[in-house]
């Protein structure tokens, strides 16, 4: 418990939690990595959370809502889609412990956003779509509202729509921007240069991806 407290008082935040599980306490350690996992996912990667969440005791996980969320993410990153339906479905009727510490308004908007994205990433882009909206109007406000838009914009682009796709994909780059999340900034852009390339825009597509190299070079995306 001292070196945990060290470690989370130097900002290594990994050794700190990691620390905090062996003490066994576990309920600390859930808080933790409730606040945690979301941010660290963009620097330190998928593998360290996976990491925090495998040494958690399996029913710390399954008995709060916002420890399977970040699983169902994890899951994403690391293309483990059983995985991801699996802790989906239990986060369905998981307890919320304490209130969302990663940006979420809701457990209707944090599992919205998985569904669309694994939804998206298993190929049914209607289903997506659908669920797209969902957490669109759930989170909307919040950083997460990101992920509606995008997946939006994808699905009408899966469609041949690619109007409708720019323009939902010109807003998921807009927030990005506006969040300085360079990634999503960067993606929306790339893929609102596409959609002007496919209809023929090509002044346009040009010129966006020039503004998507401008974003993403210096961030080494």
């Amino acid at each position: 418990r001292r070196a945990a407290a060290w470690f989370l008082g130097a900002g290594m935040v990994s050794d700190g939690i990691h620390h905090t599980i062996v003490a066994g306490d576990l309920a600390e350690a859930g808080e933790l990595i409730a606040e945690h996992w979301a941010p660290t996912l963009f620097v330190a990667g998928d593998r360290t959370i996976d990491s925090w969440l495998s040494a958690l005791p399996v029913e710390t996980v399954r008995e709060d809502v916002r420890l399977c969320f970040a699983r169902c993410f994890v899951g994403l990153s690391l293309g483990r889609m059983d995985e991801v339906e699996e802790w989906l479905a239990i986060g369905e009727t998981a307890p919320l412990q304490a209130p969302f510490r990663d940006g979420v308004t809701s457990v209707q908007g944090a599992l919205a956003c998985v569904r669309a994205a694994f939804l998206w990433e298993s190929g049914d882009a209607g289903g997506a779509m659908e669920a797209g909206y969902e957490a669109k109007e759930a989170e909307a406000g919040s950083p997460w509202e990101a992920i509606g838009v995008a997946v939006i914009g994808l699905a009408h682009t899966a469609r041949g729509e690619w109007g409708e796709g720019r323009k939902w994909m010109a807003e998921y780059a807009l927030i990005g921007r506006e969040s300085g999340h360079h990634i999503n900034h960067s993606s929306g852009l790339s893929t609102v240069s596409a959609c002007h390339a496919e209809l023929g825009e090509w002044d346009a597509a040009e010129q966006t991806a020039e503004a998507d190299l401008e974003v993403a070079v210096p961030h080494g995306i």
